[in-house]
């Protein structure tokens, strides 16, 4: 087959070039994303019905779509929630379930349901939960105008963040979705606006109106007469009739009549919009803030999101210069220290290639040759993460930088191998044959080996097994295309490189052999390695019973280190950021927490970068993290160096003991996708 090869050098390059070509375009092809698209078993079902209470809502809503939901194919748990207005079902399924089917059963139950569900309600919305449901960083919203926290019990600053909840859900949040590389916009923070009517008793006394009379004002004002068709000749026409109450004026303009008088509702009431009562908020720098976390598609790449939303972002400050637009806990910061690692390693690799082939072999082509080879390797092996429906991710990208080292590994011991042969007066084609036709079997067994270590990852269960499958296939890819690469492509070109031997470079590898001669017997009267293994190898054969004992006591030193050494679930890095949890160990409610907080945070602020509040209970519909009550909140804090982490943890400690000793406080690092995905309970095989 080399001899072959060798024969056809010009059309095995071309091949390589055209294999080459579309791995580039592969890549620009490529889903770029945190991690694999790994479909979790979990559906979601959310249910809105305005102006309704939880309880009404709970018997006529959520408890049909239960009854029907539960006979949904291989369900493992099913949990609902419901508060004022809304109301979330989570259905939970057995691991391996076909996420896309049980996703159109729960759809086709929501329909069966939707004759026993109130008729002005709109259909239930269902989300298909995956991996990357994670957040890929949150975008918080802040008024210009309101310096703090301080100011919003202001009228008008309710009225201002009321204006920004409902700009936010109506504008800002559909634009975003609108991008093709958004799957969701999940929101929290916002404020529902209320109405109120207070009645002034003395008026109404004066008047003879009753509170019933006010009731009953309101009740036939508020009605909808609904549709009136009316036919001219040929022509037809659609009215409609309403005189629902929509606003803070129609409710004010109400007219009511007594001892032959005629009043307006504003004449007797005061009519005010107020914020609904909250349970929860959230706070961005001290400032009350809406968040919301950008959830990406599946097949989308990560690059051209952020390019996407970057360029959005941008165009909002210009259109709605008094909003301020933050982007803050981007997780693509991992994916960004996983590209620039395998860059690392793939330029530390070469570099260290190009060190030791150089001073080794003596010879400056090699190097390069063997630069080409790797860079080859790893364009056709993202080829085939196309064909095998891989993204890049930093489970993939870790696999690949696995390999890397392997792709080196052959191309050296094939140009070696020719390099030896040549040094036996072999001519090229001869030495290229010779050199690569004997250490195909060698290579081809180690390879084999190497996958043979990593395959296995494909047989764990759960979702970390679903994860490793991405990791196995991409080192058994890497591994398997510079084997490839080195039996064909790299006699090749050596042989290309090779072919001709002019004077000139016979005269240059005259004098290369004489620097390096030169430079070897330098480096040979520092470092006589000859010398060095053969004292070595001779104390070894003269002190074997010692050598043994040595070696036999290095074995329970081991096995103690395996018990003593430190365990974690995932490698510790330089923290800037801290996620501090308090649950104040008090009955409070959100208000009380949300002052807390403030002064807290005040404290801090000199060490702070970027802080995020979150405050009570959230609005989030895919809300991962565990249910706050009103009395807790969960802190995110980023400062500019690790040291300053550490004042703010003894900050917070020393305040919550001093002012508030009831309190608990816990703090952790940012939960990154990794944690959230590794805390499966099932066993791992």
């Amino acid at each position: 087959m080399v001899k072959f090869l060798i024969s056809r050098p010009i059309a095995v390059v071309m091949v390589f070039i055209a294999a080459v070509v579309l791995g580039v375009v592969a890549y620009r092809t490529l889903p770029v994303s945190l991690m694999p698209d790994i479909p979790i078993p979990v559906v979601t079902v959310n249910a809105v019905y305005k102006n309704s209470s939880a309880r009404e809502l709970e018997s006529a809503v959520v408890k049909p779509l239960r009854a029907q939901l539960m006979q949904v194919a291989h369900l493992s748990d099913i949990k609902s929630e419901t508060r004022d207005g809304q109301a979330v079902i989570n259905l939970k399924f057995d691991y391996g379930t076909n996420v896309d089917y049980a996703f159109i059963e729960v759809n086709e139950k929501i329909d069966r349901a939707m004759n026993s569900l109130p008729r002005d309600m709109e259909r239930p919305r269902v989300i298909k939960a995956s991996a990357t449901d994670i957040p890929v960083f949150y975008l918080n919203l802040t008024l210009r105008e309101s310096d703090s926290l301080r100011r919003d019990n202001s009228d008008e600053a309710n009225d201002r963040f009321i204006q920004l909840s409902e700009f936010a859900e109506s504008v800002i949040r559909k634009r975003i979705e609108q991008l093709p590389e958004v799957a969701l916009v999940d929101i929290s923070g916002t404020v529902s606006p209320q109405l109120t009517i207070e009645p002034d008793i003395r008026k109404m006394q004066s008047l003879d109106i009753s509170l019933s009379q006010l009731e009953s004002a309101l009740t036939q004002n508020n009605v909808n007469a609904g549709n009136l068709v009316v036919r001219d000749g040929h022509y037809q026409y659609n009215i409609r009739f309403t005189s629902v109450l929509r606003n803070k004026e129609d409710v004010s303009n109400i007219y009511l009549k007594s001892a032959g008088k005629i009043f307006q509702l504003k004449d007797i009431a005061a009519v005010n919009i107020e914020p609904q009562k909250r349970t929860g908020m959230f706070a961005a720098n001290g400032k009350p803030a809406i968040t919301m976390a950008v959830i990406k598609q599946a097949n989308a790449r990560l690059a051209d999101m952020k390019d996407q939303i970057g360029g959005m972002i941008g165009q909002f400050e210009k259109d709605y210069p008094g909003i301020h637009f933050e982007a803050s806990q981007d997780q693509t910061q991992l994916l960004d220290y996983s590209i620039s690692n395998l860059m690392q390693n793939l330029s530390q690799g070469l570099l260290l290639v190009i060190i030791v082939v150089f001073v080794f072999m003596k010879d400056l082509k090699l190097p390069l040759l063997i630069g080409l080879s790797l860079l080859v390797s790893v364009i056709i092996s993202l080829l085939f993460f196309r064909m095998m429906h891989l993204s890049i991710n930093i489970i993939s990208l870790a696999g690949l930088i696995l390999a890397v080292g392997n792709m080196m590994d052959n191309s050296i011991v094939v140009t070696d191998n020719i390099s030896q042969y040549r040094e036996r007066n072999y001519t090229v084609d001869e030495a290229c044959i010779a050199g690569t036709g004997e250490v195909i079997v060698p290579q081809l067994s180690s390879m084999l080996v190497n996958i043979a270590v990593f395959l296995p990852l494909i047989f764990l269960s759960g979702i970390a097994g679903a994860l490793m499958y991405d990791e196995a296939i991409s080192v058994s890819i890497g591994l398997a295309v510079s084997y490839l690469v080195g039996i064909t492509f790299m006699p090749v070109i050596y042989r290309l490189a090779y072919r001709k031997v002019f004077k000139a470079e016979n005269r240059l590898q005259h004098v290369k052999e004489k620097m390096f001669d030169v430079l070897g017997q330098g480096f040979k009267r520092i470092f006589d390695l000859d010398k060095i293994y053969t004292a070595g190898l001779d104390f070894t054969f003269r002190c074997k019973k010692l050598n043994l004992f040595l070696y036999l006591m290095i074995l329970p030193i081991g096995i103690a280190a395996l018990f003593l050494i430190h365990k974690e679930k995932m490698p510790a890095f330089t923290q800037t950021e801290v996620i501090i949890k308090i649950d104040w160990n008090e009955n409070i409610n959100a208000g009380e927490n949300k002052l807390r907080i403030l002064k807290l945070l005040k404290t801090l602020q000199s060490e702070t970068v970027q802080s995020n509040a979150f405050i009570g209970r959230q609005q989030f519909l895919l809300d991962r993290e565990q249910e706050m009550d009103p009395s807790e909140a969960r802190l995110y804090i980023k400062s500019d160096s690790p040291e300053k982490i550490e004042m703010i943890n003894s900050k917070v400690k020393k305040f919550t003991s001093v002012n508030f000793p009831k309190a608990m406080v816990g703090f952790e690092p940012p939960t990154s996708i990794f944690e959230k995905l590794f805390t499966s309970s099932e066993p791992p095989l």
